[in-house]
């Protein structure tokens, strides 16, 4: 398998080269609400990959005591601009704001982060790991699959998206036991908001295909998933007796997340030019 990095590379050349066809330049807004440390980082890479492709980021930031319905009359208004693509209300959002609600603000043709139940993209992270595995010729059909974790816009999209990949989806949460669920699995997704608490060799069996999704910084600063950063390391050394394959940290799954955001941002571009 190639790597996330030269997957990411390879894509966002793709998507340039599209891009410049168009006939006008895609807009993408992302909305901020107050002055999230880790949102600015975020922001920052978007920014970034927008500008290699070729797509227009437009940062809008917001006081943080703005209150809900003042955020979602900035979101309605942003929507209705013609030359705006997509739209995002980048989380976390103060905790007096309901994302579920301002979401219902962004118009569905514009919802370019899949978080709407009837949007017509699919959310980044369980897309950007689907195209991922697809370009290398993973073979999903008839494979055991365990999802741990069950929110809206990762876990429960990510165990739709692979039953009709024709795998055998099981999906995990908070109150499954984890002992039984972890046995005889072919490939299991991570996606809990607990840091480094799985241990790949303790838990999964050695030849389990793991991708982790979480995504955090640990007591020293350090970006980290789900699973033990020792074991990952391991895991991925190739001394190790571990069999099957880890995509883990910040240079996995978030890159692949920004990539398909990208590939949504294309998309809405073509419908509003009526492809």
């Amino acid at each position: 398998m190639i790597s996330c990095k030269e997957y990411a590379e390879i894509k966002k050349a793709e998507l340039k080269e599209k891009i410049a066809g168009l006939g006008f330049t895609p807009k993408l807004v992302v909305i901020q609400v107050g002055n999230n440390p880790a949102s600015n980082s975020y922001i920052a890479g978007k920014k970034k990959d927008c500008e290699e492709v070729g797509i227009k980021m437009w940062h809008i930031k917001l006081p943080e005591d703005i209150s809900q319905d003042e955020l979602g009359a900035e979101v309605a208004i942003i929507c209705c601009d013609r030359s705006v693509d997509g739209v995002i209300v980048q989380l976390p959002l103060p905790s007096h704001i309901d994302p579920k609600k301002i979401q219902k603000h962004i118009w569905i043709n514009k919802d370019v982060d899949g978080f709407r139940s009837d949007s017509p993209f699919d959310p980044c992270t369980p897309l950007g790991i689907i195209n991922y595995l697809k370009y290398n010729n993973y073979d999903f059909e008839g494979k055991n699959v365990l999802v741990i974790g069950r929110s809206d816009i990762v876990g429960k999209p990510l165990a739709r998206m692979l039953t009709d990949l024709d795998c055998t989806v099981t999906l995990a949460h908070s109150k499954s036991c984890l002992t039984d669920a972890l046995k005889y699995k072919d490939i299991a997704f991570t996606c809990i908001d607990k840091l480094e608490y799985f241990d790949a060799f303790g838990e999964f069996d050695n030849n389990t295909d793991i991708i982790d999704i979480g995504l955090g910084r640990n007591a020293d600063g350090k970006l980290v998933g789900n699973l033990n950063a020792y074991t990952v390391e391991l895991a991925n050394n190739s001394m190790s007796r571990f069999g099957g394959f880890i995509i883990s940290g910040p240079g996995g799954v978030g890159l692949l997340t920004r990539v398909a955001l990208l590939e949504n941002v294309y998309k809405a571009a073509l419908m509003r030019k009526g492809e």
